[in-house]
């Protein structure tokens, strides 16, 4: 039998003039409601022939053009898309593709893109053997990021809370990060304001409840977070009530131990107009007796976001003067006079009044917040409690199965295929066998990625197993590149030949980097080849198809 209400089908379209429009097809989402499962088959060409069972634990499951979901052996649905298909580009390139199937035995990476950005592009992965989908970032390597991307991994790998999102695992390749994380399908609560406006008091108490819950546990864990902002709090769905996530802690610091929870920060960070005063302190030197910031810019942020839900709009916006400038820039005032503000409660005002107070001394603690009347008023507190174990009820606990962030040797397969694809192509092209080209000939694909130098050259892994970091590290430190090979030339016979190698040698990969990256050594075993007097005298040099 089929039930009334089987499913549900939701759609994340990208405007026109958002640049990922031009490159991510519409996000079409299916729940199921029924305690019935259904069947997915899987017909596009990153999944093919693929078929697994979805249910009501399922979640939202992200549909491609093609699926087929079978009801029961007579109903079934077919998701056929109408209109051009979004002008997508090649999902990877020859190295990303050997470097995916480095691990496809564990997440299995399709060319499904969900989002593209600064800092890298998101594509949807499949653990096998749970078929479950997770984003998968793939961030490609930059020395001068990792120290960023190592303090953010050892940051999440301790989070486990409904409200903070979950990362799964994470991947070093040889020349790209793949950090796969839980598939939040709401997008961001700024989308979820352009789309409704301002949210009425109920619903944005629930939103600022769930936030304040991940901000008293990172806090409980000494960790601030340093960029709360509606763009980095994601919602699990458009619904009213639905569970919300604090992500993106590349800004984030551990604080080392609860003795020293009350260090102070200095760096100048986080977003225009959700920063606290305090942290423009280390400039102007005149907002506190003390230089330098605590966690309490964590609840600053907090009360601004909220005021944005309720308001619709930020309440420190660049119309509103220079915060170093003007002293009235951080005035609550503006709460009793401007008309959005109308129609908000005395309880909600307050809350944030307390929030955004100047002197971080007064500002409450997340745990004191989330006790605020607004959120425990005797006539509605239980509805609160039971409206946030509503939202978080399909939330389960991370589990992981063996180490969370893995180091993939890579570097063999990439070259493999890099050198098998530029044979195909000199075969395609008619011109001479690659194994007989002069070394210092390159073709179109080697120097389209731009990391061989000649037919001899390695790639090799550039990550090193990630030490735990604190807030102490000093980025400068993060790789330790060793540069005594840089300048090192190979030793001449005085003939223009070089001398023939070791049967062990030293080399660096090539890269079309900056001379501020670091770069190691790699050691790998060639055949030696003949003496000099061999090879003048059975290979002439038309043979060797020297220049």
């Amino acid at each position: 039998t089929v039930s009334s209400h089987h499913l549900r089908f939701h759609c994340v379209v990208f405007e026109d003039g958002d640049e990922s429009a031009q490159i991510v097809a519409p996000l079409i989402y299916v729940r199921v409601l029924s305690r019935n499962t259904v069947v997915l088959a899987r017909l596009d060409s990153n999944n093919p022939g693929s078929e697994s069972t979805i249910s009501e634990a399922s979640g939202d499951v992200l549909l491609t053009n093609g699926d087929v979901l079978r009801i029961t052996r007579q109903v079934s649905i077919i998701l056929q898309t109408q209109g051009p298909p979004a002008a997508t580009p090649s999902a990877f390139d020859l190295v990303k593709q050997a470097e995916v199937r480095s691990f496809e035995d564990q997440y299995q990476v399709s060319g499904r893109m969900l989002g593209s950005g600064g800092n890298g592009t998101v594509f949807v992965a499949v653990k096998q053997p749970t078929k479950k989908q997770y984003a998968c970032k793939i961030v490609s390597f930059a020395p001068r990021r990792q120290a960023g991307l190592a303090r953010e991994y050892d940051l999440l790998s301790n989070l486990n809370h409904p409200n903070i999102i979950s990362l799964e695992k994470v991947f070093c390749a040889a020349h790209n990060n793949y950090i796969v994380e839980e598939l939040i399908t709401g997008g961001d609560l700024l989308s979820y304001l352009d789309q409704r406006g301002s949210l009425s008091e109920p619903e944005a108490a629930i939103i600022v409840r769930q936030v304040l819950e991940a901000v008293e546990y990172l806090h409980s864990n000494q960790i601030v977070h340093r960029d709360i902002k509606p763009e980095n709090v994601l919602v699990t769905s458009w619904r009213p009530g639905a569970r919300v996530v604090l992500t993106d802690f590349g800004q984030a610091r551990r604080l080392q131990s609860a003795k020293r929870a009350v260090l102070r920060m200095h760096t100048v960070i986080g977003t225009y107009g959700y920063t606290a005063p305090e942290v423009y302190a280390p400039t102007t030197r005149d907002l506190g007796h003390e230089k330098g910031y605590s966690k309490a810019i964590d609840i600053w942020s907090t009360g601004c976001v909220a005021a944005t839900l309720l308001s619709g709009c930020p309440v420190f916006s660049d119309d509103r003067g220079d915060p170093l400038e003007d002293s009235q820039y951080w005035n609550t005032g503006f709460m009793d006079t401007l008309p959005q503000w109308r129609n908000v409660g005395r309880k909600a005002k307050s809350f944030i009044r307390g929030c955004l107070t100047t002197d971080e001394t007064l500002r409450p603690t997340a745990k004191q917040a989330s006790l605020h009347e607004w959120f425990s008023n005797r006539h509605y507190a239980a509805e609160l409690e039971a409206a946030y174990q509503r939202a978080i009820s399909d939330w389960k606990p991370r589990t992981i199965d063996g180490a969370l962030v893995e180091t993939v040797q890579t570097a063999n397969a990439v070259l493999d295929a890099v050198m098998k694809a530029q044979q195909e192509e000199n075969v395609r092209n008619g011109t001479e066998s690659y194994h007989f080209r002069h070394a210092g000939t390159e073709g179109p694909l080697l120097s389209q990625f731009g990391c061989f130098q000649s037919s001899l050259s390695a790639i090799k892994p550039r990550h090193t197993p990630l030490p735990p970091i604190t807030d102490d590290l000093n980025p400068d430190h993060a790789v330790n590149g060793r540069h005594e090979h840089l300048n090192a030339k190979p030793p001449y016979t005085g003939d223009g030949h070089p001398e023939p190698h070791d049967s062990t040698f030293n080399d660096r990969r090539f890269s079309a980097c900056s001379e501020s990256e670091s770069f190691l050594t790699l050691s790998a075993s060639i055949p030696r080849p003949p003496p000099r007097s061999q090879w003048d005298a059975s290979i002439t040099e038309t043979q060797l198809m020297l220049d």
